[in-house]
């Protein structure tokens, strides 16, 4: 994280990551990959409470939480940890963080959506394509936060990300409480 912040993702080399470690080759092999691998590795260590709060939203959440709630501990993180998701994912950020990062968040959000509309009325492909689509909203919703240092808290941003993606999702995969579809 230091060296990202220092030099930008794109910059540091596996070398650079040894040498501030104080670790040999054979060690960070190892353990990783590649440095793609020890970024997923940390990033995943930043949010130990995805898995417990995605646990707790499939059974359709606590009363009153929202459908996208994990998503909620990943905006806590990114404004605790500011300058380092700024520096990964903001317009100065790496373009590897940027692919690597939608995928496991996809995968989450997918089974959030499956587990709260078991019974859709949607094909796997609007399902794909409602997962992008608040996939992208979330990650460029954070992208901007951080990189205009606009003055939401972590929670107020959450909530307005949320109620800007859910309600489109819910009318499409039936929720009776939403109009649409």
């Amino acid at each position: 994280m230091e060296l990202t912040l220092e030099r930008g993702y794109d910059h540091v080399t596996i070398q650079d990551i040894l040498d501030r470690a104080d670790v040999g080759r054979s060690t960070f092999y190892a353990h990783y990959h590649d440095k793609d691998d020890l970024l997923v590795s940390e990033f995943e260590a930043l949010h130990p409470d995805w898995t417990q709060d995605l646990e707790a939203n499939k059974d359709g959440g606590q009363p009153g939480a929202g459908l996208l709630e994990p998503l909620r501990t990943a905006f806590r993180g990114a404004g605790d940890n500011r300058r380092q998701f700024k520096a990964m994912l903001g317009r100065q950020g790496s373009e590897t963080v940027r692919r690597l990062l939608p995928e496991p968040i996809s995968r989450m959000v997918r089974e959030l959506v499956v587990a709260r509309y078991p019974d859709r009325r949607v094909d796997d492909r609007e399902l794909a394509a409602a997962v992008q689509f608040i996939v992208s909203a979330f990650l460029g919703t954070l992208t901007w936060w951080l990189d205009t240092d606009a003055p939401f808290t972590a929670d107020e941003m959450f909530e307005l990300c949320q109620k800007l993606t859910v309600d489109g999702a819910a009318a499409l995969f039936g929720d009776p409480s939403v109009p649409g579809r």
